[in-house]
């Protein structure tokens, strides 16, 4: 339990009351795994794990006791796309087969006889379809889960490349891919045909921002050996009305692989070290910048009405604040000494978590987005924290460190304080 002291005047008197606040405990008796991903679905929470297991962990949120699917053919279960109450969970390691758990009462069935591979990555649902790709490996095929009856096809004779992403625009799916390319594929989901979109710049095409017509295209890590991160001058911007691609040029050499859309204004994230942030006016593709930012890869956002916070790839103890209406930045600052990646907003707090796979630590931290002031929710088990469930005022926390339990902050009582 974090002990929090919170003292009192009772109604002037200056007798003073001591309150001793417990804002978070532990699910325990859970199995020994790395709980690095979740899915709610209604007040049940799934925990997944990238440990290989047979079974599948989930946590009813209205009292906080845990429970299993079992009998699940032994993968390691970490990707998922819930399909009305069908949640289907990809797997790393490959197989011929998906596993799809009814939601309804827990019990599971498969979508079997795909081919042989990693079944990882889903596409948004497409009517009654599902896509589904592997990243690990490079594919000249696509599976297609019909939703209704857990039967497959493919679309076939695709360029061999390792598909990950997806982007769907009306009828038209978009697919990333961490393969480096001139070209990228666009199925007509009425059809499942292919056609592609050319004259793209030699590298990876894999994450999207759509806004309008226009699909701005960020690069992703080739999966080649070794892998290879691509830095570029330029984003690639796709008409979708014609399939026809543009760029936006004279951009800082950096690796540009995440957006935030604002209004018409478009921020890029890089995984490169810098000082600047670009911002792209996309009512005429001109870009200007944001100056004075400490030198990091900042690469993930979190919108909170005006207010833009950056995390960053790289160690810090501050986090970039940016006033979207005249782009201008400040920090908040005085944070531990970690590498702030993943964000979860609760009321008008956001609770920052370090992305690390090694590093321990035994506090949260949150900021106060009314003020920017940073507090910690402190006296956690010593774990590499690095997701968030928010389900209700309960917040779960995954971690990338083995543990028995999970940890469940009360952000009313952060809230309190």
């Amino acid at each position: 339990m974090s002990n929090i002291i919170k003292i009192e005047d009772i109604s002037g008197l200056k007798l003073f009351v001591i309150k001793v606040i417990d804002c978070f405990s532990e699910i325990a008796g859970l199995p020994n795994r790395r709980y690095n991903n979740s899915q709610l679905v209604g007040t049940n929470l799934y925990l997944m794990s990238d440990n290989t297991a047979t079974s599948i962990v989930l946590i009813n949120t209205t009292n906080n006791t845990a429970s299993q699917v079992t009998g699940l053919p032994s993968r390691s279960y970490r990707y998922f796309q819930l399909v009305g109450t069908k949640l289907y969970i990809g797997a790393q390691g490959s197989q011929t087969s998906i596993v799809v758990i009814d939601t309804t009462n827990n019990t599971f069935s498969q979508v079997t006889g795909l081919p042989s591979k990693q079944h990882q990555y889903f596409s948004q649902p497409v009517g009654t379809r599902l896509y589904v790709s592997s990243v690990v490996e490079p594919e000249t095929s696509i599976v297609v889960i019909d939703t209704t009856n857990n039967t497959f096809s493919q679309v076939t004779g695709l360029p061999s490349r390792s598909y990950f992403s997806f982007q769907l625009v009306g009828t038209q799916l978009y697919l990333g891919a961490a393969t480096a390319a001139t070209t990228m594929v666009v199925i007509n989901t009425t059809n499942n045909t292919f056609t592609q979109v050319r004259n793209l710049p030699s590298r990876t095409h894999a994450y999207f921002q759509l806004v309008g017509t226009r699909l701005y295209v960020g690069s992703s890590q080739d999966m080649s050996m070794p892998p290879i991160w691509y830095s570029a001058t330029s984003i690639v911007m796709i008409d979708t009305t014609n399939n026809t691609a543009s760029q936006v040029t004279g951009l800082p050499n950096r690796i540009y692989r995440s957006f935030q859309l604002v209004g018409t204004q478009l921020y890029l994230g890089v995984g490169t070290l810098a000082t600047t942030m670009v911002v792209i006016d996309t009512t005429n593709n001109t870009f200007t910048e944001i100056t004075g930012l400490p030198s990091s890869g900042h690469g993930l956002f979190q919108l909170v009405d005006t207010q833009l916070y950056v995390g960053s790839n790289t160690v810090a103890t501050s986090i970039v604040v940016i006033d979207t209406t005249n782009n201008t930045a400040s920090r908040v600052t005085g944070l531990p000494s970690r590498s702030y990646q993943s964000f979860q907003l609760a009321g008008t707090k956001l609770y920052i978590g370090p992305l690390s796979t090694s590093t321990s630590v035994t506090s949260i931290v949150l900021i106060d987005t009314t003020n920017n002031t940073a507090s910690q929710v402190t006296g956690l088990p010593s774990r590499s924290y690095q997701s968030f469930q928010l389900a209700g005022t309960k917040l779960y926390i995954g971690a990338n460190t083995a543990a028995t339990s999970i940890v469940l902050i009360d952000t009313t009582l952060v809230d309190s304080l």
